[in-house]
């Protein structure tokens, strides 16, 4: 690498039982999906939501109960209650036991 290198902060947030937290891709396609996944230390009870890049709830993607290990799941950018479609730049909030995990998602 020539000259100088900025590396961005990152913010992370606290959680001991999530120690991977991604969406893949990131970029949420218009008529595709992206994966939702998880790898945790711990099992409990397992929420995923949606929010603004300011922190405001939009949706809940997913909530239930996960064991210790991998949780997958596929989802196309839209509520799933309401079905309404969701634009822009957001995050994906995965909260577990008493902490939570963000990853940010660009939906098209």
């Amino acid at each position: 690498v020539k000259g100088d290198v900025i590396v961005p902060p990152v913010d992370f947030t606290p959680c001991k039982d999530l120690y991977c937290a991604v969406v893949l891709p990131h970029t949420v396609p218009g008529e595709g999906k992206s994966i939702i996944l998880c790898k945790s230390w711990k099992g409990g009870n397992l929420q995923i939501d949606l929010y603004t890049t300011e922190g405001k709830k939009m949706t809940n993607i997913y909530a239930g109960t996960i064991g210790e290990g991998v949780f997958i799941t596929q989802w196309d950018g839209k509520d799933p209650e309401k079905k309404n479609t969701f634009k822009g730049n957001y995050k994906i909030r995965w909260t577990i036991n008493d902490g939570y995990r963000e990853f940010p998602v660009v939906i098209n």
